[in-house]
């Protein structure tokens, strides 16, 4: 069976469509990748990449097709750029192609621009479209844009409605998606709820250059986009609550992101001393660091769209065996109570936040490897790679 997947970013770029792709192939797909070329997060073309350098891969068995698309940058004119270039060339492509393919596959619809080659080409060709939708649209655009305008927010639930109605199939990456789509009359009977996967964190700590425990603190890691989606304000004030507490409780903040200069500004500011800032590393020194924590953090705002997602730093959590502390509504904090993996506390609820971490620094060894041996368990039993890849490709097997 021959799968075309439609993804503006694919590998060297750290997204785990590559992983998906790869593991399509290994399961007897063919797999031909329509994407751009490579230039997430920096928004400069990689190095050995470039309008007519390297348009066609093979990667571990993947074709990989990068059509000419504009970099992003670092201004918002050239992010939107990016976006309508990949939509322009993808259009192009699907006018010259001469490929044959059984179905279509729309890897995510952030930014949506990116379903308008996939829509086109199905159409075009006849075949079947199916989409996994890990940001719902309009609901993220409008969240992050802060949009009020009421004519606007109609005009976009139309566009996006009539987008998911193109669709045979539509996999979602968090069971809550699911309810607000129907209230888009998207028919219930063609979507499922597929989880993100985490690969199988088996990282040795023997690696001394990456250190972040104090042998007298009880250590917390944030890692990953450190942005305003998350509402991080409410760490630095539960680190204010638990600057005297016994053990010293130390929060971690790893990565980068928009919201992160602004806290800096914050701690220098308030003379915030147990939050400490590290730059983005590579996910597997990530994973150490995790693994090295005493515990993992999960935040995100207290909003209607935030409390139906499930952040894909769970599943890794989860993987790296880490009691975690949840700062979040709905969703993800159902998961880490359904797992007993660790903590929750309503989002943007300092005083709880900062109490559930100071109840979890007391907590025995004991009980904290039961919620390591937890959050290992349930990544095995829901969020492995091979059950992602089982899962999308039962979406390829029936025609509908």
């Amino acid at each position: 069976m021959k799968i075309l997947v439609v993804c503006q970013y694919y590998y060297p770029e750290p997204f785990k469509v590559s992983e998906l792709c790869e593991g399509l192939v290994n399961k007897g797909y063919s797999v031909t990748v329509l994407t751009g070329i490579p230039n997430y997060p920096e928004g400069e073309f990689y190095k050995g990449y470039g309008f007519f350098k390297k348009s066609h891969e093979k990667i571990n068995g993947v074709d990989v097709i990068r059509i000419p698309i504009l970099p992003r940058g670092r201004s918002n004119l050239s992010l939107t750029l990016n976006y309508v270039s990949f939509a322009i060339s993808g259009l192009v492509y699907n006018l010259l192609s001469s490929k044959r393919f059984d179905y279509v596959f729309l890897y995510q619809l952030s930014p949506i621009l990116m379903a308008i080659p996939a829509i086109t080409f199905a159409k075009i060709h006849r075949i079947p479209l199916v989409f996994y939708v890990l940001d719902l649209w309009p609901e993220s655009f409008i969240e992050t844009q802060h949009i009020s305008n009421q004519i606007v927010i109609g005009a976009f639930y139309k566009i996006s409605k009539s987008i998911y109605k193109t669709a045979s199939r539509i996999a979602v990456s968090s069971n809550g998606f699911i309810d607000l789509l129907q209230k888009m009359h998207i028919d219930k009977r063609k979507m499922v709820y597929i989880p993100q996967f985490a690969s199988y964190c088996n990282q040795e700590c023997k690696n001394d250059s990456i250190e972040i425990s104090d042998p007298e603190a009880f250590t917390i890691i944030f890692a990953g986009n450190i942005g305003f989606a998350q509402g991080l304000e409410v760490v630095l004030e539960a680190a204010v609550i638990t600057e005297q507490s016994t053990p010293y409780i130390k929060w971690i903040l790893l990565g980068e992101g928009r919201a992160k200069k602004s806290l800096e500004l914050q701690c220098r500011s308030r003379k915030i001393r147990n939050v400490q800032f590290l730059n983005r590393v590579s996910s597997n020194d990530a994973e150490i660091m995790i693994k090295k924590a005493d515990a993992a953090l999960l935040v995100l705002r207290d909003s209607l769209l935030y409390s139906i997602t499930l952040p894909a730093k769970i599943q890794t959590y989860m993987a790296c065996g880490v009691p975690i502390l949840c700062s979040a509504n709905g969703e993800a904090a159902r998961i880490v109570i359904e797992a007993r993996a660790g903590l929750a506390s309503k989002a943007g609820d300092a005083i709880a936040l900062a109490n559930n971490a100071i109840r979890l620094s007391k907590t025995s060894e004991y009980y904290l490897g039961m919620y390591r041996d937890n959050a290992r368990n349930y990544f095995l039993n829901h969020f492995t790679k091979q059950k992602h890849v089982d899962a999308i490709s039962s979406l390829f097997n029936v025609r509908t």
